[in-house]
Order: structure tokens, then C-alpha cells, then sequence
């Protein structure tokens, strides 16, 4: 058998054709019928499997079906459902269980939903929920124990239920009330603190509960209010500050709130109103400068906004319009350049402007018409070369250009078409290599191109 398979391997290699049909598989169609070897078909079929629904009908017999299977079973999708026999799907699940889903409703069995979760346990889901049986869940199950919400609830036993719990112990939200144990509780968290999300308030006892808090905090979400006392309360705050969030009102004192502070500002947002008294907000800002925003308007003083702005300039935009004084706008400017955007109109002046672009050339961007001046572009582009596409047209002359070309190469995309010669487009491509591109072709020269290939290399 196995000499005569692989003498009829050799014929078909040595048939032209293969070739042929390898470059196109569909030239089988234009092929004679009764004078093409059924191998050929196979081959065609096995490339563009989209085929089979185009080849002669006399062609599609068992032979042809069982040879394609036997070859490349991937293709079984692709057979009409008549070619579809018990053998034919067995084999393309063994093969793939995700086949299943290409299985005919009648030609489904048991035996074809065992051969296919031992394979992959989670093609339950491909089973028909009124067609499981207890062996198919079982395994599927001990393969996977969240497989066990797939599970009808008739099925679901006493040992099928232990069998999730100790493959997975989040499978205990999926266990019905009648099959939920203390014991089944216990076990799972055990193995898992975490699972405590699924127990019965009434089965959850502070050991459960601190063991879970430790390993994560933020399963305090899902945990009844009763079960949250102040131990619990704290060691949450402590692993995760921002799990105040979650923590019962009536816990929340100025005591654990300080603490939540302490650790991280941005806790601030969960403290009471009440709460956030000016200790607790100083520690916040100081912490985390961010925590600006949630301080309350009676609480928030010229001196709590410096410390804001002194480690997080940008924050300029949440301080109250009001308070935006013009010390403190100064002061975020003189640190990021940018923070001008967050100045009132009517605090905005040319000395502020100069400041924002000597910090930072790009600052140019936000600089009012106004106070826009030839002197402040050129300080922008001292500053940074990358501000050049914010400097008005009207300013941008050729010396102006060529100082930002000299740091900043591809710059050049910003330079008014009058003003490219062939001296700027070599400062670019000396500045940077990947200028070249940039460069129009007439000013394209094999010298400038042979300077920009060094120029990336290096």
C-alpha cells in the first residue's frame, strides 16, 4: 500500500500539470475531464478550497472526498454538507475540534463532542446546549472549570461543580444555589482568595476577607458592605489608596483619609467633603500635585496652587480663573513655556510671551496675534528649531530659516517655496539626512544625495 501511494506521488510530480496547477489552481477547470487523474483535482482543491463547489460533479465521488480529507482535512468547511459523513467529521475534529462548528446537526454525536473537548475542552461552546451529556461536560469541565458556565443547569452536580472549583476557583460563580457549599466556598478560596466575590455574604468570614484585601485590594468592588469593617477598610487603603472609592462612607474617618492621602494625593477625590480638611488637601498637592483639582474651592489657597504649579506647571488650566494670579502665571510659564495657553487673555503680555518662548520655542503657537513680533520668533527659534511652522508667514525671511534649518533639518517642509535654494537644501541635508527627502527635485543634486546617505549612516 504504502509503495503504491508513493508511486502514484511520484507520477503526479512528474505531471506537468502539477506545475501548472500550482501556479493556478483554477486552470483545473479548463482541464479535460475524463483525462485528468483525480490527484490533480486533490491538488487544485487543496490550494483554493473555495473549488470544490465548482468542480464537475463526476469528479466529487468518495474517492475524491476521502482523498482530500485524508490529506488536508482543513478543508472539510468547504465540503457540501452531503459529503459531510460520520467518518468525514470525525476526522476533521480530530484533526481541528473547531470543526465542529462546520458539523451538520445530524450528523452530531456524542462521540464527535468527546473527541473534540478532549482536544480543546472550551469546543463545549460549539456543542448544542440540548445535546450535551454528562460525559462531554464532565471532561470539558476538568479541562477548563470556567467551562462549567456552558453547562446546562440540570447537569450541573454535586461532583461536575467540585471538578470546576478545582480546576478554576472563579467556576464557583457559575455553581447553582442548590450545589453551593460552605465546603465549596472554603475550598476555592483557598486556592484562590479572590473567589470570595462568589460566596454568600453569610459564609464570609474576616480571615477570607483580610486574605483577599492583601492579595488585591480592588475586590473590596465586589464585596457586601457588611463584610467591610475597619481592619479591612485599612489594609485595603494601605495595598491600594484609591480603594477609598469603595469603602463604606461611615468608614471613611479623617484618620484613614490621611492616610489615603498620604499615599497617594489623587485619593483625595474619594474623601467625604467634610473630610477634606486643609491638612488632608495640603498632603494631597504635595503628594500629588494632580490632586489640585479636587480640592474644594474654600480650601484652595494661593499658596496650595503654587505648590501645584511649582512640580506640575501645565496644571495652570485647573486653577480657578480667579485665582490665576499673575505671579502664579508667571511662575508655570517660567517652567513650561506651554502653561501660556492656560493664561487669561488679560494676563498675557509681550514680557510673558518672551518668557513662554525662551522656556520653550513651540510656545510660539500660543502667542497672540498681538504680541507676535520678527524678535520673538527668532527667540522661539533659538529656543526650538521645531517652531518654525508656528512663526507667521510675513516673518519667515531667509536668515530666520536658516537658523532653524542648522538644527533641525527636515524643518525645510516650513520654508516659503521662495526661499529654498540649493545652499539651505544642503544646510538641511548636513543637519540631518533624512532631509533629502524634503528637498525639490530641480535642487536634487547625485552630490546632495550621496552627502544624505553619509549623513544616515553616521
Amino acid at each position: 500500500m504504502a509503495t503504491n501511494k508513493n508511486a502514484k506521488a511520484r507520477g503526479a510530480m512528474s505531471d506537468p500539470r502539477m506545475q501548472q496547477i500550482a501556479e493556478n489552481p483554477e486552470s483545473i477547470l479548463s482541464m479535460p475531464i475524463g483525462e485528468t487523474p483525480l490527484d490533480l483535482y486533490i491538488q487544485a482543491a487543496s490550494l483554493a478550497p473555495e473549488l470544490v463547489a465548482r468542480l464537475p460533479r463526476n469528479v466529487l465521488t468518495d474517492a475524491f472526498y476521502d482523498g482530500i480529507m485524508d490529506e488536508h482535512p482543513d478543508i472539510f468547511t468547504y465540503l457540501p454538507e452531503a459529503a459531510k459523513t460520520p467518518d468525514r467529521c470525525l476526522a476533521a475534529v480530530k484533526h481541528d475540534a473547531a470543526a465542529l462548528k462546520a458539523v451538520p446537526t445530524l450528523m452530531m454525536s456524542e462521540a464527535l463532542f468527546i473527541e473534540a473537548v478532549k482536544q480543546s475542552p472550551d469546543a463545549i461552546a460549539n456543542v448544542p446546549p440540548t445535546l450535551l451529556t454528562p460525559l462531554v461536560c464532565d471532561i470539558a469541565v476538568k479541562g477548563n472549570g470556567l467551562n462549567l458556565r456552558l453547562v446546562p443547569d440540570k447537569l450541573k452536580t454535586p461532583a461536575i461543580c467540585q471538578a470546576a472549583v478545582e480546576d478554576n476557583p472563579d467556576a464557583l460563580a457559575f455553581v447553582p444555589k442548590a450545589a453551593l457549599t460552605e465546603a465549596l466556598c472554603q475550598q476555592a478560596v483557598d486556592a484562590d482568595p479572590q473567589a470570595i466575590r462568589f460566596v454568600p455574604s453569610n459564609w464570609m468570614t474576616a480571615e477570607h476577607v483580610m486574605r483577599a484585601i492583601a492579595q488585591n485590594p480592588d475586590v473590596l468592588n465586589d464585596l457586601p458592605k457588611k463584610v467591610i469593617s475597619s481592619k479591612v477598610a485599612k489594609l485595603a487603603v494601605t495595598q491600594n489608596p484609591l480603594s477609598l472609592a469603595y469603602i463604606p462612607k461611615k468608614l471613611r474617618t479623617d484618620k484613614l483619609c490621611q492616610l489615603a492621602v498620604e499615599l497617594d494625593g489623587l485619593a483625595l477625590q474619594y474623601v467625604p467633603e467634610k473630610r477634606r480638611n486643609p491638612v488632608c488637601c495640603t498632603t494631597a498637592v504635595l503628594v500629588s500635585p494632580e490632586a489640585i483639582a479636587f480640592v474644594p474651592k474654600e480650601q484652595l489657597t494661593e499658596s496650595l496652587c503654587r505648590i501645584a504649579i511649582r512640580k506640575r506647571p501645565m496644571l495652570l488650566e485647573a486653577i480657578p480663573l480667579k485665582m490665576r494670579t499673575a505671579e502664579l502665571c508667571e511662575m508655570a510659564v517660567a517652567i513650561n513655556g506651554h502653561a501660556l495657553q492656560s493664561v487669561p487673555k488679560k494676563g498675557i503680555d509681550a514680557v510673558l510671551c518672551y518668557a513662554a518662548v525662551s522656556q520653550s520655542g513651540t510656545a510660539l503657537q500660543y502667542v497672540p496675534d498681538e504680541f507676535m513680533s520678527y524678535e520673538l520668533c527668532l527667540k522661539a527659534i533659538e529656543s526650538s528649531p521645531d517652531a518654525l511652522p508656528f512663526v507667521p508667514d510675513e516673518f519667515r525671511d531667509a536668515p530666520l530659516c536658516q537658523q532653524a534649518i542648522q538644527k533641525n533639518g527636515l524643518m525645510l517642509a516650513y520654508v516659503p517655496e521662495l526661499l529654498v535654494t540649493a545652499d539651505l537644501c544642503h544646510t538641511a541635508v548636513v543637519a540631518t539626512g533624512k532631509a533629502i527627502s524634503l528637498v525639490p527635485k530641480h535642487l536634487k543634486t547625485p552630490e546632495l544625495t550621496k552627502l544624505s546617505r553619509r549623513k544616515k549612516r553616521a
